[in-house]
């Protein structure tokens, strides 16, 4: 009996430590499974400005806020001092943040996000930067490890091509482009050949209305007018 006793106490044990480990299981699986999250960072060249527009997702920024030390900007070793900086958050409840940086002349500038060490663990952030003209210069995935990244300022500004650039362009479209022309003298010449078809249809009808007549129908017109003369 006693050996019995001890037997079911020992399987309500292992039941008992059985089902605490189960329940520990499930609850930390949601957090084993957590999104650390991605963020994007959108940075422009304009003239001597920098123009950055941050997007992070409210569950990631929010614990860390209120701040705004988003974004580092150095240009040859030399802090760039943020000129204005705003934050707002959108309809789908993300947080955007715009910062503008004055950027001194020099060769280099460095630029590091340092949130990112603040984040959860495994946080990325997508950096895409933009010349001066608009278009895609260089994209980058950021980290806590690696949170920074460093661009030539004379790449960032390409020089505008010269006007004579543009001029020899449309003499080289206007010269070698004959089939623009033969596409031009096909529609003038369409168009003229309607325009001929049309006179000369007109033409052709008036020349059977008041040239062609018989002169039984010229007698018989002539007589009709007589009668109608006389009846008045």
């Amino acid at each position: 009996m006693a050996a019995t006793t001890a037997i079911s106490k020992h399987h309500q044990s292992a039941g008992a430590r059985f089902t605490v480990l189960l329940l520990g299981l499930l609850f930390a699986g949601p957090a084993l499974a957590h999104d650390p999250g991605l963020s994007v960072v959108d940075l422009r060249f304009k003239d001597d400005q920098l123009l950055a527009h941050l997007t992070f997702a409210r569950p990631d920024i929010g614990p860390l806020l209120p701040r705004s030390d988003f974004l580092e900007v150095k240009v040859d070793g030399s802090s760039a001092v943020a000129r204005q900086i705003s934050t707002q958050f959108n309809s789908s409840t993300a947080l955007e943040v715009w910062m503008r940086f004055a950027l001194q002349s020099g060769r280099c500038v460095a630029i590091r996000s340092p949130v990112l060490g603040d984040l959860a663990l495994g946080h990325r952030q997508y950096l895409a930067v933009r010349d001066t003209n608009g278009g895609l210069f260089t994209q980058q995935m950021l980290s806590a490890s690696n949170d920074r990244i460093e661009l030539s300022l004379s790449a960032v500004h390409p020089a505008s091509p010269p006007f004579s650039m543009f001029l020899v362009h449309g003499v080289e479209q206007i010269f070698t482009g004959y089939y623009h022309l033969a596409l031009l003298f096909i529609l003038l010449l369409v168009g003229g050949m309607l325009r001929s078809a049309q006179l000369l249809s007109a033409a052709i009808g008036w020349w059977n209305g008041h040239c062609c007549i018989g002169p039984k129908h010229r007698f018989q017109t002539t007589a009709k007018k007589n009668g109608a003369s006389e009846g008045i």
